[in-house]
């Protein structure tokens, strides 16, 4: 590793503790969480971390900005989460970027104030379901966890 690389790696450390307080959970934190059989329905996924009920994922790009590729990805592990019948609760969506100290978040809530996510979610799930080759069985889990949690 090059001392740029090393010098990089300090820095992003350096950054991270500065927003430990968002890394602190009261009662659930998954790293790496996956989304177990509704995973295989885009070819498989898995998130970065999962803290009490808020998904972060965290990126560190060397250019400053948002992009709409992040939200859509969490909103995917989102959607992923409701035919999961283990997967916590999820009510933030948040990105971290150490390399420019920032943190973001979207609350679900928040989303279906503007946007139906959930009757949107039923459609790609509809569509992701008809097109995958998961036994019947596990395609009625799925959907009795989806309704569970968005009807619950």
């Amino acid at each position: 590793m090059s001392d740029k690389d090393t010098i990089d790696l300090l820095n992003l450390t350096k950054e991270t503790q500065k927003y430990s307080s968002f890394f602190k959970m009261n009662h659930t934190l998954i790293c790496n969480p996956t989304f177990e059989k509704a995973s295989l329905l885009v070819g498989g996924a898995d998130a970065d971390v999962l803290i009490d009920n808020t998904l972060i994922e965290i990126r560190t790009e060397s250019q400053f900005g948002y992009k709409a590729d992040h939200m859509r990805q969490l909103i995917g592990y989102y959607i992923l989460s409701l035919l999961t019948p283990s997967f916590p609760k999820i009510d933030k969506l948040a990105i971290f970027n150490p390399r420019f100290s920032r943190y973001v978040y979207i609350t679900i809530e928040g989303i279906n104030s503007n946007f139906d996510l959930i009757g949107f979610s039923e459609k790609i799930i509809d569509i992701l379901l008809v097109r995958s080759s998961l036994s019947n069985k596990d395609k009625e889990m799925a959907w009795q966890s989806f309704f569970n949690k968005t009807r619950g």
